[in-house]
């Protein structure tokens, strides 16, 4: 390791530019772990491929600190791990007596009674927000909010994101944010959540290959009654304003970034400004971590995996058509428009619902580019929230910080 270490501090990749093309990334990389012995053809045949693969590399201090570690014998004051810490699937939820309390505060207070114990078999699965309609909704979701970023890692970095078929469906880099529980209907208004939770139900529980057209036509189909629904029962509401973004606790702002096969979610706001924002209010943020976590299975036949993934394809136009009720209403077309070409466009017209154009938002905004004046005002207003800020709205050029993996071999870039 302290070899590898040595030939990434001493070739370091230029920060914020492409690649060279003799490094291979991707999911058929082909790893190798030389023996001491063999090092020295390993570093003339990959000059380029030192420790950490694929980044900028380690500061001076960084480096001398890992280089003392090995030296010192490398300790560890845990208990040893039995088997394999796989980085995609190690997503760690922290449990200690706070935790325990904010849980039982959350689901332990209130004057509430299960009537009836949830089921099991395909159609529950397929939609939670009946199956466990018992338990107060206020306190499903702020358990969600409370633990956005952890949600939010099992779908983006978890394994449904493996591979460019579900990675490209989303952005290289986009900012994500979540509603506030008083301005989602769906937990303020009781009326409205009966008429939209049978059209919240998912696919891929019915895997049968020769339905899956059908299967795929049927959610799409309810999936876009939904989407009418919303838009029809928040049009009747004040237009929404910073109130209607919740800024809870550090989970409340999140930045995901693509890394060609794989990707991954930090906190705070990261990066330049980006092209694309994401909003979840409760039905998408559970939607999104029932289809894409709980109910998938890596080892699905084609037909689960194809419904899974095209419904990943809805649940991001969901979260973009959400971030547009914030813009001005005669900008949400050019806005959504400009994040689709060629085939996005035809999509656009196919599966996905005409937005709402005509109800007004309650932020003042720049008329001629108020998307990104929002991402201004928002790292403004918001910056408390995050404790990464990589870029100050004065600067003229973007920087990106990347989080360093210290691994005992050079792996692909993949979480």
């Amino acid at each position: 390791m302290a070899r590898m270490l040595e030939l990434g501090h001493s070739t370091p990749l230029m920060p914020n530019a492409k690649l060279p093309d003799d490094i291979l990334l991707g999911l058929n990389r082909e790893n190798l772990c030389p023996m001491p012995a063999e090092f020295g053809g390993y570093k003339n045949a990959h000059p380029k491929e030192g420790m950490p693969l694929a980044v900028t590399g380690l500061t001076d201090v960084q480096y001398q600190t890992l280089q003392q570690w090995l030296a010192n014998g490398a300790p560890v004051d845990q208990m040893p791990v039995q088997g394999v810490i796989v980085h995609k699937t190690h997503i760690t939820y922290p449990m200690g007596s706070q935790k325990l309390a904010r849980v039982k505060e959350l689901f332990y207070s209130g004057n509430w009674h299960a009537q009836a114990l949830p089921g099991y078999g395909p159609t529950h699965r397929a939609n939670p927000f009946e199956t466990f309609k018992e338990i107060p909704t206020a306190a499903r979701y702020q358990f969600m909010l409370d633990n956005a970023e952890f949600f939010v890692r099992t779908f983006i970095r978890g394994p449904l994101c493996r591979g460019q078929i579900a990675t490209d469906v989303i952005r290289d880099h986009f900012w994500t944010l979540f509603q506030a529980p008083d301005h989602d209907r769906y937990i303020t208004d009781a009326a409205y959540r009966a008429k939209a939770t049978p059209l919240l139900a998912m696919p891929g529980q019915d895997d049968d290959v020769g339905s899956v057209l059908s299967l795929w036509l049927d959610y799409r189909n309810k999936r876009n009654a939904y989407e009418s629904l919303r838009s029809d029962a928040y049009a009747q509401l004040p237009p929404p304003g910073w109130a209607a973004l919740w800024q809870g606790n550090d989970n409340a702002l999140l930045t995901i970034f693509r890394h060609f096969d794989s990707a991954s979610v930090n906190k705070g706001l990261i990066g330049d400004l980006p092209e694309s924002m994401w909003l979840f209010d409760y039905p998408l943020l559970e939607r999104t971590y029932y289809q894409l976590a709980v109910n998938f299975d890596v080892y699905g036949n084609v037909s689960h995996q194809v419904q899974t993934r095209l419904y990943l394809d809805l649940i991001r136009n969901g979260a973009e058509v959400n971030f547009l009720r914030l813009m001005p209403a005669e900008k949400r077309d050019d806005i959504l428009s400009g994040s689709y070409q060629e085939g996005g466009k035809v999509k656009m017209w196919l599966d996905y619902r005409h937005i709402d154009d005509d109800t007004p938002t309650g932020i003042a905004l720049d008329e001629k580019a108020p998307k990104r004046d929002f991402e201004r005002k928002l790292v403004q207003r918001e910056g408390h929230l995050t404790r990464r800020l990589t870029r100050s709205i004065a600067a003229s050029a973007p920087i990106v910080r990347a989080r360093v993996s210290v691994r005992c071999s050079p792996t692909s870039s993949k979480p």
